[in-house]
């Protein structure tokens, strides 16, 4: 299983047609896309992206939407399944789904176009992280804003490119 992407044979021609991929958590996600003509998606099928999967993913795209479920497990995926794809040297954008617990419930209330517009809408991985820590602290406190700005550091601290870093600092302390 940690070497197997659901839906791969199906989705690896359009992925590198179009230069992306979509990683959702199981197969009914990539079944429920794939039937609304969303043909670039596949699955982990409940676990944990893993350095074979990245490196499998890589061969095919060079860019990820990670579209994990909103619950906590799904969210904790998110942000290992990052560090993975970055060091696979895939370029990551996160899908916040809002009003639906997955990407299948998504699109069975909301249709195919909706959830092209959540792509095109989605955020970087670091995006991503930030606003979680903004989420995770209450910076109308100063309790808050301490807590947030050790973790805000070290997220930073972790950047391995500077160019990068010195954006994300300068739009945090506008």
């Amino acid at each position: 299983k940690s070497q197997v992407l659901y839906g791969l044979n199906q989705a690896k021609a359009r992925m590198a047609s179009n230069g992306c991929a979509i990683v959702v958590e199981g197969y009914t996600d990539v079944i429920a896309l794939h039937e609304a003509g969303v043909t670039n998606v596949v699955a982990t099928l409940g676990t944990a992206l893993t350095e074979e999967q990245s490196r499998l993913i890589a061969q095919y795209t060079g860019e990820v939407v990670l579209s994990y479920d909103s619950d906590a497990p799904g969210q904790a995926a998110t942000r290992r399944a990052t560090g993975l794809l970055e060091a696979a040297g895939v370029k990551i954008r996160v899908l916040s789904i809002p009003d639906a617990k997955d990407p299948d419930e998504f699109i069975k209330k909301f249709g195919a176009e909706r959830f092209a517009q959540l792509i095109e809408g989605s955020s970087s991985a670091t995006d991503f992280a930030i606003n979680k820590l903004r989420q995770e602290n209450d910076v109308t406190t100063a309790e808050g804003k301490v807590s947030f700005l050790k973790q805000f550091a070290a997220l930073m601290a972790g950047l391995p490119n500077p160019i990068e870093r010195e954006v994300y600092l300068s739009k945090v302390c506008r």
